[in-house]
């Protein structure tokens, strides 16, 4: 049983030194974040960027 006990204090002892796995969670949470943004931009303009390419068709349609 002090085996695992001890197995595992070392685990955690490495595993709070090792900072990889931190780098890889704030890259994780930058992503969110930039996807976050993203997504809400698109949501924000979508109907404008949607209504210009409606009047570009119509007037293309218009012209042909």
């Amino acid at each position: 049983m002090t085996k695992i006990i001890n197995g595992a204090q070392q685990l955690f002892a490495r595993l709070g030194r090792d900072e990889e796995g931190a780098t890889a969670v704030e890259y994780a949470v930058m992503l969110a974040v930039v996807l976050g943004v993203a997504a809400a931009t698109l949501l924000t303009i979508g109907d404008k960027i949607n209504a210009v390419w409606v009047e570009v068709a119509t007037l293309l349609d218009l012209i042909g």
